[in-house]
């Protein structure tokens, strides 16, 4: 075992693992080793981990239900924190939530107690805290639309809780991503009906799936949506759809997806990026930015 990780060893209570596969880890399937990997136990435990990262100057990524991010093939050095907060409490209109949390479980839940307000959120992959970092959203709703209150842990490892006003968000994004690591947030939400609930939840899964891929390993869409303009059908528009490189291929569904056909590296899913990137520049004029986190090295 490294120098590093026998260190950690002794301050740590959460659970830890040495050169962790981060294609465990990710809905992509792809992804190179994580140096450490720590699921902390508790917000002291995280405090404590990102007190010692920065002492010993160590890089940490933080990490949700490992969507909408593509892992390099010689993987993340420093620490991967993996959160494991999944609170979830009901009181009048406020949802609180933890970070780890699953959309699908937070929905779920919303349906069984007959809160609404989160329903566009059908199908969207991922966890609470990720699409509070990327403003995660459909169908003309986001997010941060929802959220009054965050509580995290600063890179220092001092805790933080404030209340938010909207001003944090922007299209796919906010400005907690990578300034802490998210405990939690309150949601505020609605009283509604569970029967009309469940039936609005299938009524947008059923727009994703046929307009999706869903149940293929992806990382939800490569690219945001330039203004006024949809990427996928800029993409299509340029003869993306199908093109493949090695185990990795553009869905012939919805040209905004790169799909893991079975054993793609980070090499092939990047190749192809550039590949739309440049057609799109090209036939278009349009510069597309990615919405997918891409870390790591190479």
């Amino acid at each position: 075992m490294g120098v590093l990780y026998e260190k950690l060893k002794e301050l740590f209570k959460g659970e830890m693992a040495e050169n962790e596969p981060m294609s465990r880890h990710t809905s992509f399937g792809i992804g190179g080793p994580a140096e450490i990997y720590c699921r902390p136990k508790n917000e002291e435990d995280l405090s404590g981990l990102l007190r010692f990262a920065r002492s010993e100057g160590i890089d940490t990524l933080a990490l949700g239900n490992g969507t909408n991010i593509l892992v390099k093939d010689g993987g993340v050095p420093g620490i991967v924190i993996h959160t494991a907060f999944e609170t979830l409490i009901l009181e009048g209109g406020i949802l609180t939530a933890g970070s780890a949390l699953s959309l699908a479980d937070l929905l779920e839940f919303c349906v069984e107690n007959s809160v609404a307000g989160l329903e566009f959120m059908a199908g969207i992959p991922g966890s609470v805290g990720g699409a509070l970092a990327t403003n995660s959203g459909a169908y003309g709703h986001d997010f941060g639309e929802r959220v009054v209150w965050v509580r995290g842990v600063n890179m220092d490892g001092s805790a933080v809780e404030q209340s938010v006003g909207g001003e944090e968000f922007a299209y796919r994004g906010s400005n907690f991503k990578g300034k802490m690591v998210i405990e939690g947030v309150r949601i505020s939400v609605e009283k509604g009906e569970s029967e009309t609930l469940r039936r609005e939840i299938s009524e947008y899964l059923g727009r994703r799936k046929k307009n999706q891929p869903i149940g293929e390993r992806s990382a939800g869409c490569i690219f945001k949506n330039p203004k006024g303009l949809h990427a996928g059908k800029l993409l299509d528009s340029a003869g993306l759809k199908g093109k493949t490189h090695g185990g990795a291929e553009v869905s012939q569904i919805h040209a905004n997806f790169i799909i893991n056909k079975g054993g793609a590296s980070a090499k092939d899913v990047l190749y192809l990026i550039e590949l739309a990137k440049d057609a799109v520049r090209e036939k278009q004029g349009v510069e597309l930015e990615h919405e997918i986190a891409i870390v790591g090295r190479d």
